[in-house]
């Protein structure tokens, strides 16, 4: 059962994954939960909904796709390591 409660001054989506697994998120608005709450319950029903603890982090897509671009010439991998460890991951 898919419920919206205010705990502690935060509205809370309580609601359980496609696994049975029990899941909940906060939100500031009773709109923002109760918005939420009918995005979740369609995602889950479509067999869509990925917790954000699960999906990979933006580190390790770029180690792969790095590891993947061994057939470019070494500069083309130096150049792409140095902006990836220079600029992008600092950022995300």
């Amino acid at each position: 059962m898919a419920c919206v409660v205010k705990r502690r001054g935060r509205w809370v989506v309580d609601f359980r994954d496609q696994a049975g697994k029990r899941r909940w998120e906060t939100y500031d608005t009773r709109k923002e939960a109760d918005d939420a709450l009918a995005k979740r319950i369609a995602e889950v029903k479509g067999s869509t909904y990925c917790a954000a603890r699960d999906l990979p982090t933006f580190e390790t897509i770029a180690t792969d796709w790095l590891a993947g671009m061994r057939d470019r010439a070494k500069s083309t991998i130096k150049f792409y390591t140095q902006q990836i460890n220079d600029h992008l991951l600092p950022a995300f």
